[in-house]
């Protein structure tokens, strides 16, 4: 919990293999262990971290989609940790696929939120794979034997730290000109999750870190971001699993890219 105003959070790369969705879920099990230990209140993972982004048209796949609610499944009976964390699959809503991060605490998922931006640029294929999310309305959706509330406009606030409300976005969201992230700080959200995905390029790192810093400044927030690593170099792309966190317009110290570890900072 946050202490004299102030929240410990992570930014989690786990080790991952691309479609294993039983590995990947065993590394994100250490991690939030790893987490309890050192008191973390909210841990971040990577964007589609329970399958793995670089899945390519396996997303289409039933076996995939099904092993992905199989690993959600399992996360919300784990007991290693006991505070909030985001982690992000691939969902099947109404017949339409969706990039989701899926926010958990104590055995309940309190919420799923999609992926409002697709890239579709460059070396990006989202809209290949996933429905953008269309509004910001929410509904309800049943998976892993829990329902629960669905949209881009869910607030996570902490009924014993009322100070402590959580927004989600998911990696482009915040490399657009109307970030989701600016509408739910107007909502009131004091920390900002992105669950993201971000490959590695010439030049690409500093603005990318500009990105959230500003973004941090601007919501007047903290905003914790957790990229892919090194295990989703599958393909002709390259991810360095950047973890940042800023606190109102200011980089906090953190991991550096491509990190010989897969514990959080």
């Amino acid at each position: 919990m946050a202490q004299h105003g102030f929240l410990r959070v992570a930014a989690a790369c786990p080790e991952v293999r691309v479609a294993d969705v039983p590995f990947n879920v065993e590394r994100t099990l250490e991690l939030l262990a790893q987490a309890e230990e050192r008191g973390a209140s909210l841990v971040v993972f990577p964007e589609m971290g329970l399958t793995g982004y670089t899945c390519g048209d396996l997303f289409h796949t039933l076996p995939l989609q099904r092993a992905a609610e199989a690993g959600l499944a399992k996360l919300l009976e784990q007991d290693v940790y006991r505070g909030l964390f985001a982690v992000g699959l691939p969902l099947v809503v109404n017949g339409q696929l969706f990039n989701c991060a899926a926010v958990i605490q104590g055995g309940a998922l309190l919420g799923l939120v999609p992926k409002a931006y697709l890239p579709n640029y460059k070396e990006f294929y989202d809209a290949r794979y996933f429905s953008p999310a269309a509004n910001n309305s929410t509904s309800e959706v049943t998976i892993a034997g829990t329902t629960s509330p669905f949209g881009t406009d869910l607030i996570f606030r902490c009924l014993n730290e009322p100070d402590f409300t959580l927004g989600i976005e998911i990696c482009e969201d915040l490399w657009t000109p109307a970030p989701p992230s600016s509408r739910l700080a107007l909502a009131g959200a004091t920390v900002i999750a992105n669950l993201s995905a971000s490959n590695e390029i010439i030049g690409k790192s500093g603005y990318r870190r500009e990105l959230v810093v500003c973004q941090s400044g601007r919501c007047v927030a903290g905003y914790v971001y957790a990229s892919a690593g090194v295990g989703e170099s599958s393909t002709d792309l390259v991810f360095g699993g950047p973890w940042l966190v800023a606190e109102n317009g200011s980089l906090l110290p953190g991991a550096q890219r491509f990190p010989t570890n897969r514990q959080p900072p």
